[in-house]
Order: C-alpha cells, then structure tokens, then sequence
C-alpha cells in the first residue's frame, strides 16, 4: 500500500524545482520513518497544515532554501 504513493509521487517530480535525487531521498526518508518531511518551501506549507497537533519544524539548508518535517 505504501507503494502506491511513490507513483504519483515521481511522475509529480517532473514538476519540483528540487532535484530527482533529493525527492527520492525524501520520499524514503518518509516511507522508512512514515513522517512527512521536505526541503520544498512549497511543500512546507501543506506538512505545516496537516501536521496538526504533531511537532512541526522549519529551518534553513545550506543552500538557503526552506526545509521542514512534521515529527
């Protein structure tokens, strides 16, 4: 079941500025620990939301961009 996330998750991946390699990343990162987690400022806003009463997080990358996690 946890598979059928990782289609649309990759055909929506030729719309991301973030590169194929750290979207594949991330979406193990999530699979393995089953929380959501991003290095998209856009995305950032959607686990932001639907973290609900989780432990959201922010911070900034060394390449200056906006990352988050919904623990």
């Amino acid at each position: 079941m946890k598979y059928l996330v990782l289609l649309p998750s990759l055909l929506l991946a030729g719309c991301s500025s973030q590169p194929f390699e750290q979207q594949t990343q991330d979406m193990v990162l999530e699979m393995v620990t089953g929380k959501s987690y991003s290095r998209n400022a856009g995305s950032c806003q959607i686990i932001k939301h639907e973290c609900g009463e989780g432990n959201y997080t922010e911070w900034v990358q060394e390449n200056g961009q906006l990352a988050c996690a919904c623990n």
